[in-house]
């Protein structure tokens, strides 16, 4: 069992360290978008009231014609730009700009494609997030890195087993560094004592990493032991004309007219039942996106549904959480940081593993 142990720590360790590395930058994936892209997601802030939605629509739509807005992502801080989503009407298609608008001045700071070069500074953060959870290797890298995540948590967990004191005065020996000793002493004590204090919140990463690559399946297993709801029922209306839709600015208004507690943070419209739903942000939101929901006819401004999984069923409770836990969103500021730990101590755990192992490995062979 110990040479298992060891011999699964090795293999999984390169992937350990590409995803634990990358998990490192996406925690903080907004601000280092934001740091390599201020020409597009960044304005001067203006004192005062900002464009008409449909005013700052109609001027990303203008710079590329003949594409269909999918969605405008709302500014959550001043000096933030409107990102609109414009893309072909075929649907399955992966295609499509992200334009940007001062919302002050309805002038088109730029755009950038759906899929950019992986490797420029506008897509650049796209890449680290795909390689995080698949190792830009399609659903085949998805199951390399499912895998090596359900490994290193057995990994861990006996690690701990191993490790784990049996006393007060072994917890204080376990934990303690002692730097003055020999080279490999000080990586032996840095292996024991990261495992032991990082051991539950790496496991609890790995595990909702898990769950997020997996999502179906997750639901479908979730959805045996409570009712997942993925949208509340709404009632059947005629549709209507386009002449008649109430335009983005007043599907808005109407959401926070519903939610005035909620921040709107993004918006999109769905022709085909004729509604806008608007994606609100709550005051005690343990998503960065906000989870509720706000559906309102595109042709009264009527409020058919707000939903918000987290005052839904425990199964979606417990579904609504996973993202958050994961990137570390649900404790704010505090979450990330300690998310940004976990990936450091993950590398940390890989770095004095091997060492370990290759010496253990190397007084086995001489034996």
């Amino acid at each position: 069992m110990l040479r298992l142990h060891r011999w699964s720590g090795l293999a999984i360790a390169l992937v350990v360290l590409c995803v634990g590395f990358t998990g490192a930058l996406t925690t903080w994936q907004q601000e280092i978008d934001t740091w390599l892209n201020p020409d597009l997601l960044r304005v001067e802030p203006v004192a005062g009231a900002t464009q008409s939605l449909d005013h700052l629509v109609a001027a990303a739509v203008a710079v590329r014609p003949g594409l269909e807005v999918a969605g405008v992502r709302l500014p959550q801080s001043p000096g933030d730009s409107v990102e609109v989503s414009v893309s072909p009407r075929s649907a399955g298609v992966f295609a499509g700009w992200y334009v940007y608008v001062d919302p002050h001045g309805a002038r088109v700071l730029g755009s950038r494609p759906f899929d950019p070069d992986p490797w420029s500074r506008r897509g650049i953060v796209a890449s680290l997030y795909e390689f995080h959870y698949s190792l830009a290797a399609s659903r085949t890298g998805v199951w390399v890195v499912t895998i090596a995540a359900g490994l290193w948590i057995a990994t861990s967990l006996f690690g701990v087993w191993l490790a784990w004191p049996r006393s007060m005065r072994g917890w204080r020996r376990a934990l303690r560094v002692r730097f003055s000793g020999s080279a490999a002493r000080i990586n032996r004590d840095l292996h024991r004592s990261t495992g032991l204090l990082a051991a539950a919140f790496i496991v609890t990463v790995l595990a909702t990493g898990i769950l997020l690559n997996f999502a179906p399946q997750t639901a479908t297993i979730v959805q045996r032991f409570s009712p997942l709801t993925s949208e509340p029922a709404l009632p059947v209306r005629p549709r209507t004309t386009a002449n008649a839709e109430i335009g983005w600015q007043g599907a808005v208004a109407a959401a926070q007219r519903a939610e005035p507690a909620g921040a709107p943070f993004a918006i999109y419209r769905d022709a085909a039942r004729g509604l806008y739903v608007v994606r609100m942000r709550e005051p005690d939101a343990i998503h960065r996106r906000g989870q509720t929901r706000v559906y309102v006819d595109a042709g009264d401004a009527t409020v058919l549904a707000v939903w918000n999984p987290r005052l839904g069923s425990a199964g979606d409770r417990f579904m609504s959480w996973q993202n958050p836990l994961h990137s570390g969103h649900a404790f704010g500021g505090a979450g990330r940081v300690i998310v940004f730990l976990c990936a450091m101590a993950a590398l940390l755990f890989v770095v004095t593993g091997v060492p370990l192992w290759y010496a253990r490995r190397r007084a086995h062979t001489r034996r």
